[in-house]
């Protein structure tokens, strides 16, 4: 149409084109944005479950088998870090029907990072012995040993470094020089 602007995607008074590099931090910012809302969300869900869980009622139970699973994780400049899932499984009745089950705590099995640890959790429970399960009485499938989520701390301590990696890639796109500053400006 005759009379409209035509639209300007950089403007500058000088100095290098910065379009890449905004691109980039904007890039990252999303990036790292995603990725806290997710880890925010999975602590809520297990909050809520670990809340839900304390109005669980208990059946009484019987240990099956108790094995070690080991996964490893590859690093980055060729080590590897091993952990040891220790899996405790056991069964139980309610309302006449049996269920089995592996989940120690509301979110799953126990990880450990050494095999004594996950060898000594499985001892206290040798195959045979009692114990108390909660159970979700509207899902009977749905049972823990422990009404906790033990990952909660580490989910918290990953909010707290990717905030701090967030608010570290915006100082550095906001107090870069050049970009912005007397003589210098962008407008997307």
């Amino acid at each position: 149409m005759p009379g409209l602007p035509v639209p300007r995607r950089m403007r500058y008074s000088g100095g290098m084109d910065h379009t890449p590099v905004v691109w980039v931090f904007i890039g990252l910012e999303l990036a790292i944005g995603g990725l806290l809302a997710f880890v925010v969300w999975r602590i809520a869900y297990l909050q809520r479950a670990v809340a839900e869980s304390l109005r669980w009622p208990t059946a009484r139970g019987r240990v099956v088998e108790g094995t070690i699973r080991q996964s490893n994780i590859y690093l980055p400049k060729g080590g590897r870090a091993v952990l040891y899932h220790a899996i405790l499984a056991y069964e139980y009745s309610v309302a006449g029907r049996a269920y089995r089950s592996d989940s120690f705590t509301v979110d799953g099995p126990l990880v450990f990072a050494s095999l004594p640890q996950a060898d000594a959790h499985l001892k206290k429970w040798p195959p045979g012995s009692e114990l108390a399960v909660y159970y979700d009485p509207a899902r009977p499938e749905r049972a823990a040993l422990s009404r906790r989520a033990r990952r909660l701390g580490t989910l918290w301590f990953l909010v707290g470094v990717l905030a701090v990696m967030a608010l570290g890639v915006f100082s550095l796109f906001a107090f870069s020089p050049g970009m912005f500053g007397p003589g210098r400006w962008i407008q997307l």
